[in-house]
C-alpha cells in the first residue's frame, strides 16, 4: 500500500482517502467486500502501521473463523461486567495469535507491517507514561480549589455582574466580601496549586529533555509544548491575582515568584515584578506553540487553545497589536479550515447543556465525570437554584441584558424568588434538568467567542485598519445574540466592548480582571446586594489583590508582602 501518511492539520482533508484505502486492505485480505469495517484514521497520524495490521488481521479473522460470533462472545462478556478495556486488547492478541502464521504465508510484506505495528505498540506505550503525566497536570487544575470552581468565583464574584445571596462562608460567598487575609485567603488553593503543577509540569519537561521517556520525537513535542502551556496558564494565574494589573504602573510592582526550572521541595524563589511575570509568561507561551498538535483532544489543550490564551495575555500585558495579530490571525485560520466555529443563534443555548461537552466554539474546558467532579462546592452546583442556590446574577446585569429581550443570551437567565425578591440565576452550567443540580459540569476556559472580544477590545484600542476588523469581529458576537442589532463605529468604544464581554462571559471568570486592568471602578450598589460590602473598587483598593499567605513567609521570610495585608 502507497504511503499516504498526512501530518494531524492534513488529516481532515484527506480522511476519506486514507479511510477508502485501509477499507480495500481489508476487504481484498477478507475476500469479502459486504462486510463493514470501520478503520480508525485519527490513530493513522501517528501509528500507520498498527492500523495497517489491524485492517489486515480483522480482514484474516473474518477470512478464516466466524467474526460475529467472536463479536457475539465479546458482547455477552462486556454485559456480564468483564473489563472492556483489558477485554479488548486480549481479544486482539487472540486473534493475532489465530491468523498471523496464515496471513503472512499468503501476503508478502505482513510480517514487516506486522513487526513494524508491535514497534509502534512498544513506543507508544512509553509515550502514555508522559501522557499520563500531563494528564495529572490537568487533573490537579480540575480542582475546586483552582478551575472547578475558584478561579470562577475570583474572577466574577469580585466584579459587578455575580453576587452571592447569603452569607455562606464559603469560597464564592468570600470572593464576594473581599474577605481575604493573610492567614485566611479564602481563595480557594490560588497560591499552593499552581505552584504545584508548575513543579509537577517542569518535571515531565525536564524527562521529556532527558530521554527518560521514549516516543515519537512528534508527540514528545507535543506533550512538551502541552506542560510549557499550563505552566504558562499557571504563571499568569498567579500573577493577576496576586500582582497588579500590569497596566496600572507598567508591571513595575510585585507579581508572583518565578519558577523557571525545576525547582526542590526546600527552594522557595523570590517574588518578582509583575512585568518580569509576563515577559516569562509570553516566552514560554510563543516556545510552546510551535511544538503543539492542532489537531482537537477533547479536555486537553492543542495549539489553538494556547493561542486563545496568548491573546488574552498579551491583552493583560497591554500589547493590543499582538493581542490583535494573534487573535485575528486564529479566528481567520479556522474560519478557512472548519476546526472551530462560533455557535450559531440556534445553538447557542443548547451549548450550554450539561450533555453537550466539547462544543464547536470550545477550545479548551476542564472536563468532569460522575465520578470525578468537585461534588457540592463545584460552581454549577453553588449556582444551581435546587443546589445551594448561593450565585446569581445582580441587579445591574439583570437589567441590562434584559433591557433587550430579543438577545438569545436572555434565555440563559431564569428567574425565581428569594428572600422575597425576584432574583435571576445564571444557566451556562445547568444540570440533569431544570430541577436537578449537577456536580459533572465541564467548565470552558477558552472559547472561541472571547478570541472574537479579545480582537474587537485590542482593534478599538489601536484603530485605523484593526479597528475595522475589530469592529466586524464584535458584531459577530452581538448579532449572533439579536441579528436585528448592529454596533455603529461611532458606538465602537472600549465601554461597548467591555459592556458586550460582560453579557457574553459572564459565569466564566472574567469581569473583575476586565474591568480592573482597564483601570474601570467596579460599582456594586442597589439591587439586592447584601448589606455591608465593599461598593466601589478599583486597581489602587488593596483588596483588589490578594495577600502571600502567611505560611509562605515561614519559609521566605524576606519575601514582600502585599500593602495593606500584614504577614501574620
Amino acid at each position: 500500500m502507497e504511503d499516504v501518511r498526512w501530518p494531524a492539520e492534513q488529516l481532515e482533508e484527506h480522511r476519506l482517502e486514507v479511510s477508502n484505502r485501509i477499507r480495500n486492505l481489508f476487504w481484498t485480505v477478507s475476500g469479502d467486500y459486504d462486510i463493514e469495517f470501520e478503520p480508525d484514521t485519527e490513530k493513522y497520524v501517528y501509528s500507520k502501521q498498527t492500523v495497517l495490521y489491524e485492517a489486515v488481521k480483522q480482514g484474516a479473522f473474518a477470512r478464516y473463523f466466524d467474526q460475529k460470533k467472536l463479536g457475539m462472545y465479546l458482547m455477552k462478556k462486556i454485559h456480564f461486567s468483564a473489563g472492556e478495556d483489558m477485554l479488548l486488547p486480549l481479544a486482539g492478541l487472540c486473534m493475532d495469535a489465530a491468523v498471523n502464521r496464515f496471513i503472512i504465508r499468503e501476503r508478502l510484506g505482513t510480517k514487516e507491517i506486522r513487526e513494524q505495528a508491535f514497534g509502534e505498540l512498544e513506543k507508544a506505550e512509553e509515550e502514555q507514561i508522559s501522557d499520563n503525566a500531563v494528564n495529572g497536570l490537568y487533573d490537579l487544575m480540575s480542582s475546586y480549589g483552582y478551575y472547578g470552581g475558584t478561579m470562577f468565583f475570583y474572577g466574577d464574584m469580585k466584579g459587578d455582574d455575580m453576587q452571592s445571596s447569603y452569607n455562606s462562608g464559603r469560597t464564592c460567598n468570600r470572593c464576594y466580601l473581599y474577605d481575604h487575609r493573610s492567614t485566611s485567603l479564602n481563595a480557594g488553593y490560588l497560591w499552593g496549586r499552581p505552584f504545584y503543577i508548575i513543579r509537577n509540569a517542569w518535571n515531565v519537561i525536564n524527562a521529556i529533555d532527558d530521554g527518560k521517556v521514549q516516543g515519537s520525537e512528534q508527540r514528545l513535542k507535543e506533550l512538551k509544548g502541552e506542560a510549557m502551556t499550563i505552566m504558562a496558564l499557571c504563571q499568569f494565574d498567579l500573577t493577576r491575582c496576586f500582582g497588579y494589573p500590569y497596566t496600572k504602573d507598567k508591571g513595575a510592582g510585585w507579581g508572583a515568584p518565578i519558577v523557571d526550572h525545576a525547582i526542590t521541595l526546600d527552594e522557595n524563589p523570590p517574588r518578582s515584578t509583575v512585568a518580569k511575570d509576563y515577559e516569562f509568561i509570553i516566552s514560554t507561551l510563543e516556545e510552546a506553540i510551535p511544538l503543539m498538535s492542532t489537531s482537537k483532544n477533547n479536555s486537553r489543550m492543542n495549539a489553538y487553545a494556547a493561542r486563545a490564551l496568548l491573546s488574552r495575555i498579551y491583552l493583560y500585558h497591554d500589547d493590543n497589536e499582538k493581542a490583535f495579530q494573534m487573535a485575528s490571525n486564529l479566528i481567520e485560520e479556522v474560519e478557512g479550515n472548519g476546526m472551530y466555529r462560533l455557535y450559531t443563534r440556534d445553538e447557542y443555548v443548547p451549548a450550554w447543556d450539561l450533555k453537550n461537552t466539547f462544543g464547536t466554539e470550545s477550545l479548551f474546558e476542564i472536563a468532569n465525570s460522575t465520578d470525578d467532579n468537585g461534588g457540592r462546592s463545584s460552581l454549577a452546583y453553588l449556582m444551581h437554584w435546587n443546589g445551594y442556590r448561593e450565585i446569581f446574577a445582580t441587579q445591574k446585569f439583570v437589567d441590562e441584558l434584559l433591557s433587550d429581550p430579543d438577545d438569545i443570551r436572555c434565555l440563559l437567565l431564569e428567574k425565581n424568588v428569594y428572600n422575597k425578591n425576584d432574583v435571576w440565576w445564571l444557566k451556562k452550567w445547568p444540570g440533569t434538568d431544570a430541577t436537578t443540580p449537577s456536580f459533572e459540569n465541564n467548565y470552558v476556559i477558552f472559547r472561541l467567542s472571547e478570541v472574537y472580544l479579545n480582537a474587537a477590545e485590542a482593534g478599538v484600542k489601536i484603530g485605523g485598519a484593526s479597528a475595522v476588523k475589530g469592529l466586524n469581529y464584535l458584531n459577530a458576537i452581538v448579532q449572533r445574540a439579536n441579528p436585528a442589532k448592529e454596533v455603529t463605529a461611532a458606538e465602537y468604544t472600549l465601554d461597548r466592548v467591555l459592556e458586550e464581554r460582560s453579557k457574553e462571559l459572564i459565569g466564566e471568570g472574567h469581569r473583575f480582571f476586565d474591568m480592573l486592568r482597564n483601570g474601570k471602578t467596579i460599582v456594586r450598589k442597589g439591587g439586592y446586594h447584601l448589606p455591608g460590602i465593599v461598593e466601589e473598587i478599583d486597581w489602587d483598593y488593596y483588596k483588589c489583590v490578594l495577600p502571600i499567605p502567611t505560611d509562605q513567609f515561614t519559609f521566605s521570610p524576606d519575601m514582600e508582602q502585599n500593602p495593606g495585608y500584614t504577614k501574620n
